[in-house]
């Protein structure tokens, strides 16, 4: 059985003439959800992958659509491992910028109570 991957879901609909909107709206979903399919960052759920190859004519046998298997690129994983890592190193600069200003808050509250002890 030949994989369902998302170069095939391009080839499929531009074979047809179709953009990715219109395939969408036959499918019922969304532009953006379809495009990701297309681009291996999500994978169609089951009755999605039914109605994408009704729409674009593609046969396959009830036994070959329940084993239908999605691949993202080779380097889709790789990229979005680098975009967590760059997005978790943001994340981490941010909590430390937060610790910084939570300690001066302390430090000024802790400032203004001693001033206000001595007046």
């Amino acid at each position: 059985m030949e994989k369902i991957t998302p170069q095939k879901l391009v080839k499929w609909r531009t074979a047809k003439g179709y953009t990715q909107q219109q395939v969408a709206n036959l499918v019922g979903v969304s532009q953006r959800a379809y495009s990701m399919w297309e681009n291996g960052e999500t994978s169609p759920k089951h009755d999605s992958v039914l109605k994408i190859l009704e729409v674009l004519e593609v046969h396959y046998s009830t036994s070959e659509v329940t084993h239908i298997i999605t691949e993202a690129p080779a380097d889709y994983h790789t990229k979005r491992c680098t975009q967590c890592a760059q997005k978790e190193e943001e994340i981490k600069n941010l909590k430390k910028i937060i610790e910084t200003q939570e300690e001066l808050l302390q430090y000024f509250r802790e400032e203004r109570k001693k001033n206000k002890q001595h007046t």
